[in-house]
């Protein structure tokens, strides 16, 4: 069925390529104007993915605004955005809450990442148990002395209003409360930077920001901390959070990629997310390190000699 629908809708993106437009919004599925919000988590994957869909489509013009995931959510109750990526579904109450507003959400997830846990090169830990992050996280465990290093931890996180930050303490650490000396960086950038430059750091990125090994800014980041290995409680084992660890579930700490779109028409907005879940985007998807949420299948043609 989704599939069917992404035919029918690129069928009238093809068909939408020098049409003038006018109506409910100044765009069309190729083209046109439109705001775009992009949480923090997510930025360094979505702007190879805008590149690539505007050389498709220079006629659409996709303003970005990047920020953090609570205030997305503030941002869409003024109608700021006509479509946004998130690490998450909306909740019910959130789609009830902007219905009232009469605001129709679509969503498609269009693919899957993880939160990786980074120290600096100089720190000899390789990996944490759960129950030293949830010690980590509540202030209980303080000092890297307890795990063979030294210094006090310095946990490093995307502000209070970042996915990252929301899912370890609502998710994680659901009824225990979040260590009050977390140190809050602007962006995922500065997390890395001060990882980098800080001995002591323990930071939360998402994984999209150091898995492209063919992007020169993700390798030169990879260079300079060190990913560690996380416990999986259930098979007592220790795993990295790449694209073999998210693809089988290993790996803990898994988000999903979803596309909010708000304009309630077939729009610029679903121009922009067929693209991203057919097969241009979900290749690019792969190519960046995480999880494409869409298999396109490959067709194999067998001739006899």
């Amino acid at each position: 069925m989704f599939k069917w629908f992404l035919g029918i809708l690129f069928f009238l993106m093809a068909s939408c390529q020098n049409i003038d437009y006018s109506g409910k919004g100044n765009d069309v599925p190729t083209q046109g104007d439109i705001t775009m919000g992009v949480d923090y988590g997510d930025s360094f994957v979505m702007a190879e993915f805008l590149s690539l869909f505007r050389q498709d489509y220079p006629k659409a013009n996709i303003t970005v605004v990047h920020t953090c995931e609570l205030n997305l959510l503030r941002q869409l109750r003024d109608r700021k955005f006509g479509f946004v990526v998130m690490n998450r579904d909306l909740s019910r109450q959130e789609k009830d809450a902007l219905q009232s507003l009469d605001v129709n959400v679509r969503s498609a997830l269009v693919g899957k990442t993880s939160i990786a846990l980074i120290v600096n090169p100089a720190n000899p830990v390789d990996s944490l148990s759960i129950s030293d992050l949830k010690k980590m996280l509540t202030g209980e465990l303080s000092h890297w002395n307890a795990l063979g290093a030294n210094g006090k931890i310095q946990l490093v996180f995307d502000e209070g209003c970042g996915s990252n930050y929301q899912y370890f303490s609502n998710v994680f650490l659901k009824n225990q409360t979040m260590y009050k000396g977390v140190f809050g960086k602007k962006n995922p950038r500065e997390i890395l930077e001060y990882v980098a430059n800080n001995k002591n750091a323990l930071g939360f990125v998402s994984l999209n920001w150091i898995a492209d090994r063919t992007d020169s800014a993700s390798v030169k980041y990879v260079k300079n901390i060190k990913v560690l290995a996380v416990e999986n409680s259930k098979k007592k084992k220790y795993y990295l959070p790449f694209q073999s660890q998210i693809a089988a579930a290993e790996y803990p700490f898994l988000q999903e990629i979803y596309m909010h779109d708000f304009q309630g028409y077939s729009g610029l907005a679903q121009g922009f997310i067929a693209w991203s879940c057919s097969q241009p985007g979900q290749i690019l998807m792969k190519k960046s390190g995480l999880i494409p949420a869409h298999d396109m299948g490959r067709t194999i043609y067998l001739t006899e000699d």
